[in-house]
């Protein structure tokens, strides 16, 4: 029996540490879950087209129809995007031609900088609806020349172009 007692000592000792972090962690739990679900409040806006024609580097950027969707902050989206006719470039992997070059995010802030709206912030850009599929037409992208100049580039008939581009504002600056 008193060979038994250092052992049970600890087991009881141990038992009672993971029953206090059990106890513990179920607190902390509870107030998370509390303040998550019930106290924050999250706002969502309906996004916004761009207009149906842009300037953007002297070439004439067309937004056609949409179907709105909900946001977690401001959003403007063109979709039917094309360049001057063209449809924007697109392909991620290395060895297309755009070699997954590609200055969305620039694109959104000229477009959003060009409705008077770059006063909210830049978050993120989204291609919402892309392709791979080859298209037989002189396709357009945006690419950095230097610092902070960029141009339009053409790109023979190939695979992969931009259908919808989506530009998200920051909600902190909406106030």
């Amino acid at each position: 029996m008193i060979q038994l007692m250092p052992y049970l000592r600890n087991f009881v000792s141990a038992i009672l540490v993971k029953l206090t972090e059990c106890i513990f962690l179920y607190f902390l739990w509870a107030v998370m879950s509390d303040v998550s679900c019930k106290t924050i409040k999250t706002q969502r806006f309906e996004d916004l087209s761009f207009p149906a024609h842009t300037l953007i580097l002297k070439e004439n950027v067309t937004c056609g129809n949409y179907t709105p969707g909900k946001f977690v902050a401001p959003t403007y989206t063109c979709a039917d995007l094309r360049v001057n006719g063209h449809r924007l470039a697109y392909g991620y992997y290395s060895g297309w031609e755009t070699s997954g070059v590609h200055e969305f995010a620039q694109l959104c802030l000229m477009m959003l900088k060009s409705i008077n709206v770059e006063k909210l912030g830049f978050k993120a850009a989204y291609v919402p609806k892309s392709t791979c599929a080859y298209i037989n037409e002189t396709r357009k992208l945006l690419k950095k020349v230097s610092g902070s100049e960029f141009k339009w580039t053409d790109f023979k008939p190939g695979w992969g172009w931009t259908e919808t581009i989506q530009c998200m504002t920051d909600v902190a600056n909406i106030r």
